[in-house]
């Protein structure tokens, strides 16, 4: 980091839903309330293997897996949207842990 810089920084949050039913609707709510873009129109679909469906509007991303539904603020990809896809591995391979067990 050079003189002047920010250390990036992380923000998630998980919901892990009783239904996958329970999990698409809420993403909608997610992303109507986000504090940075505070439009959900300011959100585009983005590919994110992995996860039936994923959105991102700058620092914020959303996405769906089943049931669970995932809002993550990450202050890198202000800058560095290409960090997006190593982001939603990370993400991936986390999650396909988890419901291993």
């Amino acid at each position: 980091m050079q003189e002047g810089e920010q250390s990036p920084w992380l923000y998630q949050q998980v919901y892990r839903l009783g239904s996958e039913k329970e999990a698409r609707a809420l993403l909608p709510l997610l992303l109507a309330e986000a504090p940075l873009a505070r439009d959900p129109s300011a959100f585009a679909a983005v590919q994110a293997p992995g996860f039936d469906e994923a959105y991102c509007a700058g620092a914020e991303c959303a996405a769906r897996r089943g049931n669970t539904v995932y809002f993550i603020t990450y202050s890198g990809l202000m800058d560095h949207p290409e960090q997006g896809e190593a982001l939603w591995q990370t993400l991936a391979q986390r999650e396909a842990a988890w419901r291993e067990g």
